[in-house]
């Protein structure tokens, strides 16, 4: 895999207002700061709502940052001509979480690509070729049986499938996913995620995969690094592996006590999360101090009055704790 950097987010942050009178400001991500090499995965992780989506439309060009910059191989993408966002936008393909939402209802499985083949200019007399080869790609098989289906004719792995198809015909250099499992049936997972991992290694597409399922992370072994955000904060920052084997953070603790283990020998073993509340903050009302003090069973004074600052403890891996160098050693379980 290439070691070069494809994007680099510089203190990203995204503020929206609310209220129709008197306005107030919330910030949904605050100095977000990643690089992600080429052919590499970086997997980003949080409760619902910790603005992980967000980040994703920023990385497609969907939304502008309101402080900070993204920059695609080294250039600001929101100070590009026409022309070069023009060239930029299709290297950028999401994979959404809803693939119903994602497609057209009155576009049958043929159409839905066909007008993807002919807008990058693929001639007439190639197209069907074109689709049988992207939906064989995906496994959806037979692909001539398929191409007159419409969507509400496919199962839910069949629709997520082709919305995959979708992404990888304009041969983008970074994949967004968000959620891309979450709506699938358990037994075909694994398939959808081999098969996306398939891609990045044949085609050294970088992606981005959006999730709060730590399973999948652990799926993807060390073929990236993982960031966990926290209330719009990037609050720990290391190689996927890194992250099972010593996370720091005590919320990233207590995400991977809350996994489901499959093995009950095992799960009987587990203690309960580490953890004060179950119950998130409000992005409009976020505590004081560190974001997660509230909740967190180490908080001492220090953390309601100051915000901790993302540092590297080791090399390659970065927490927003005050006490990461005092965390008690790690024990998945005894």
């Amino acid at each position: 895999m290439g070691d070069k950097v494809i994007m680099e987010f510089e203190n990203v942050g995204i503020t929206y207002e609310q209220g129709f009178l008197g306005k107030s400001k919330v910030n949904i991500i605050s100095d977000v700061s990643f690089v992600l090499k080429n052919g590499e995965i970086l997997a980003v992780v949080g409760e619902s709502g910790c603005g992980k989506t967000t980040i994703g439309k920023v990385v497609a060009g969907l939304l502008q940052p309101t402080s900070g910059q993204v920059l695609f191989r080294n250039r600001n993408i929101w100070k590009l001509d026409k022309k070069e966002y023009k060239e930029y936008r299709p290297k950028i393909q999401m994979v959404m979480q809803d693939s119903y939402a994602s497609l057209n209802p009155v576009k049958n499985v043929y159409k839905t690509l066909a007008i993807i083949f002919q807008y990058y200019g693929v001639k007439r007399s190639d197209i069907k070729g074109k689709v049988i080869e992207s939906l064989t790609a995906v496994g959806i098989n037979p692909p001539e049986y398929f191409m007159n289906k419409f969507p509400y004719h496919l199962s839910g792995g069949q629709r997520q499938r082709l919305c995959l198809a979708k992404a990888i015909i304009p041969n983008p250099e970074i994949i967004v996913a968000d959620e891309p499992v979450s709506m699938v049936d358990m037994s075909l997972r694994l398939v959808m995620l081999d098969m996306m991992i398939k891609f990045y290694e044949e085609k050294k597409i970088s992606f981005i995969f959006i999730t709060h399922d730590l399973s999948v992370v652990k799926y993807l072994g060390n073929r990236g690094k993982v960031m966990v955000m926290y209330l719009g904060k990037v609050i720990e920052y290391c190689d996927i592996e890194e992250a099972f084997r010593n996370p720091i953070h005590p919320y990233l603790r207590a995400l991977i006590m809350s996994a489901p283990i499959p093995d009950p020998r095992i799960a009987k073993k587990m203690p309960p999360p580490n953890i004060k509340s179950t119950e998130v903050p409000s992005m409009s009302k976020k505590p004081n101090g560190c974001y997660f003090h509230p909740r967190c069973v180490f908080a001492e004074e220090i953390c309601n009055k100051r915000e901790p600052i993302l540092k590297e403890i080791s090399d390659n891996h970065q927490v927003a704790c005050h006490f990461a160098e005092k965390m008690p050693e790690w024990k998945f379980y005894d």
